[in-house]
């Protein structure tokens, strides 16, 4: 009995400490950013962000944000199976971008490095966005940025982060490392994980 009243007790600060912390709404935009190391390249990229009212294209909310450039999961691309990332992430104020690129499968493949670099792009592009007076994201963005992916997205960040110091942390769910006949045959394992020079979750 004491035992459980102990544990309501504590879900119940747990709730209040949620609540206060929870403090932004979830803005939400699209922006189709162009990589010109790879032929203009085009990344799609739904951008969830703290804002002052819930909505698209809402004005995002006084401050800097870390980032969190998010890779999906093999042929998962709909950014609302991660909705409760965003919802939660968001209202904590970090600015998550989600790339919807390679969301082919299972034929033609997608292609699991090409994946892994536009994670990379997006962490850089974000930081100079935070630096461009025209720019949404304009003295909007933190120094800190973390890669984070899920499945093949989990992948892609140690793709993305090989031999990166311009990240703070790495954050894989799930990730599918190894060297399967999809993904152009990538093996994260042997070409990526090893260079990977920020700390790793």
């Amino acid at each position: 009995m004491k035992t459980m009243k102990q544990l309501s007790i504590l879900l119940i600060l747990i709730t209040l400490c949620m609540s206060v912390f929870s403090q932004y709404q979830l803005g939400e935009k699209t922006i189709v950013y162009q990589d010109p190391d790879r032929d203009n390249r085009n990344i799609e990229t739904v951008i969830f962000y703290p804002a002052t009212n819930a909505g698209v294209d809402v004005p995002i909310a006084n401050g800097q944000f870390p980032v969190i450039t998010f890779g999906h999961g093999f042929i998962m691309a709909d950014p609302d199976l991660y909705q409760y990332l965003w919802d939660h992430l968001a209202s904590l104020g970090y600015i998550c971008l989600f790339p919807t690129t390679e969301s082919s499968g299972p034929l033609p493949p997608p292609d699991h490095e090409q994946f892994g670099l536009d994670l990379k792009f997006l962490n850089t592009k974000i930081k100079s966005e935070g630096n461009n007076s025209s720019s949404f994201f304009y003295n909007k963005i933190a120094p800190e940025t973390a890669i984070m992916g899920h499945s093949m997205g989990g992948k892609a960040t140690y793709i993305a982060s090989a031999n990166n110091t311009d990240i703070t942390t790495v954050i894989s769910l799930g990730a599918a490392l190894g060297n399967p006949p999809i993904g152009n045959s990538y093996d994260a394992m042997e070409t990526a994980v090893p260079f990977v020079v920020v700390p790793t979750l």
